[in-house]
């Protein structure tokens, strides 16, 4: 029977809502889809291309040894001050 599947205690108002609240649930969803369709369907060659990079100056790099020095000012102590000196005279070699 078509009542067993209605419970009791609703009356017409209510089954009303609910049946409008599940037409509207179907509506969401089969927009949804739709709109997913339609969009997976669209031409994907009519994309902007990408612009073009843009043109710039470019140096030729050559490879050399070279050394670097650099000179700073600075002094430097000790914690501990000692004098070192020679116990034989003339220079090593």
């Amino acid at each position: 029977p078509e009542n067993a599947r209605i419970p009791q205690n609703l009356n017409n108002k209510n089954v009303q809502q609910i049946k409008t609240n599940t037409k509207m649930k179907n509506v969401i969803i089969t927009s949804f889809i739709l709109a997913l369709v339609l969009s997976s369907c669209a031409d994907k060659s009519q994309a902007p291309a990408a612009p073009a990079p843009p043109l710039l100056p470019v140096l030729a790099i050559t490879s050399e040894n070279t050394t670097t020095d650099a000179e700073y000012p600075a002094s430097i102590q000790g914690t501990v001050d000692v004098e070192i000196r020679p116990q034989v005279s003339g220079n090593l070699d």
